[in-house]
């Protein structure tokens, strides 16, 4: 499938205040947008790896309790993420190509991890 994608990302800082932690970079030499990026961060018990490489427009997603796999997503073709915090509660909103008929990809790291995900009904 080919579909044409202006790519919309926020800074790498962003991905770090989200996470909470430094990503481990494929390449250390090659700019983060260029890179593979992988943020590990664990919350309540649950362990959260988030694999992305932004030129790309891939994103590998993990959830894990107690180290045992609960959910695993791959997804390919984001169009734009973006972080939105509110009174206590911080998100991650992955963003699709209209043609692709899918709802955002949403997952919340505060209070608690939540992980939403589905198809568009027309």
């Amino acid at each position: 499938m080919s579909i044409a994608i202006k790519r919309e990302y926020p800074d790498d800082y962003e991905f770090i205040g989200f996470f909470e932690v430094e990503p481990e970079m494929t390449d250390e030499d090659i700019p983060w947008y260029y890179n593979t990026l992988t943020y590990f961060t664990e919350r309540a018990g649950v362990s959260v790896e988030c694999i992305i490489s932004p030129a790309y427009g891939d994103m590998d997603l993990k959830l894990l309790i107690a180290g045992k796999e609960l959910t695993a997503l791959s997804v390919s073709y984001i169009n734009k993420i973006l972080f939105e915090s509110k009174v206590g509660k911080e998100t991650m909103i992955v963003d699709f190509p209209d043609k692709l008929n899918l709802q955002p990809l949403i997952l919340q790291l505060k209070p608690t991890v939540n992980l939403s995900w589905g198809t568009e009904l027309e």
